[in-house]
């Protein structure tokens, strides 16, 4: 959001964190470090705190999420991919029909390209979602260590490529409601036959996200293609599908080629996908 709100403005201390976080420095004193719920004394750089199996990054998984509705909708009403009264869903449910109670989508949205806009492509597809994942730090980085002033480093966009496949290739389930059991494999073929888009939102601990996700916001694409083994059929088709016209990207340049400046709510929600 706009930093000349002062609503928009994180608290100080709240600031003073995410830069400690940015430059590796501590963020506890090694002899005042606390305790987490697991029972593990947190380190004094918190990277337990991103990668604790008992807590699950929920809060920090939720924060996102919730804080990526309003600013995306704005951004799908302004490139005219979702209409006027339309909004973004969170976790919404039978999203599989023989699956009604599963929520493979933490946000979505069902496009409906304006007729009235040539520079909007058709968009074939009904529903498209994302499911976000908070990756882990790699490991702590002094900041004498080359890569610790970067959040771009080859280790850490290796580690989101690796969160981006293990969201297409997920577990099964068995469903709350009926009972139904599918496959992980299985879900997303039911997915990608009914129309529907999955796009895995992996972000870094410092904010960078994966190249899946910054393709359908930005246009970029992934250096090198993903691989899959033969046994996640429809993982490697929903990536292929994801990847490809006619499914949206660059979402953030899709109003520049009317011949007017992008709309300042554009510029607004940039900050929702970069640190």
């Amino acid at each position: 959001m706009s930093r000349s709100t002062p609503n928009h403005r994180l608290p100080n201390h709240l600031f003073l964190i995410l830069l400690k976080l940015k430059l590796h420095l501590e963020i506890y004193h090694p002899n005042n470090c606390p305790t987490c719920l697991c029972g593990q004394r947190v380190d004094p750089f918190a990277q337990h705190i991103f990668s604790c199996v008992r807590v699950s990054k929920k809060g920090m998984h939720d924060s996102i999420r919730d804080a990526w509705v309003p600013p995306f909708e704005r951004l799908l009403k302004t490139a005219n991919l979702i209409g006027p009264s339309s909004k973004v869903y969170v976790e919404p449910k039978n999203v599989i029909e023989p699956l009604p109670g599963a929520r493979p989508y933490d946000i979505s949205y069902r496009p409906v390209p304006s007729v009235k806009n040539t520079t909007t492509p058709p968009i074939p597809f009904s529903h498209i979602g994302i499911d976000f994942v908070v990756t882990p730090p790699i490991e702590h980085c002094p900041t004498s260590h080359p890569n610790a002033t970067s959040n771009n480093s080859a280790p850490a966009a290796l580690h989101l490529v690796k969160k981006e496949r293990q969201k297409l290739m997920r577990q099964g389930m068995t469903d709350s409601i009926n009972l139904n059991s599918y496959s992980g494999d299985e879900m997303i073929g039911l997915l990608h036959t009914s129309g529907q888009l999955l796009l895995p939102g992996a972000i870094s601990p410092l904010g960078n996200i994966g190249p899946l996700l910054r393709r359908h916001i930005y246009g970029t694409s992934p250096s090198s293609p993903y691989h899959f083994p033969t046994t996640r059929p429809n993982a490697s088709i929903m990536h292929s599908l994801i990847s490809s016209h006619p499914c949206p990207n660059g979402i953030v340049p899709l109003p520049k080629p009317t011949g007017s400046s992008p709309s300042p709510r554009v510029n607004k929600t940039l900050s929702i996908v970069t640190p």
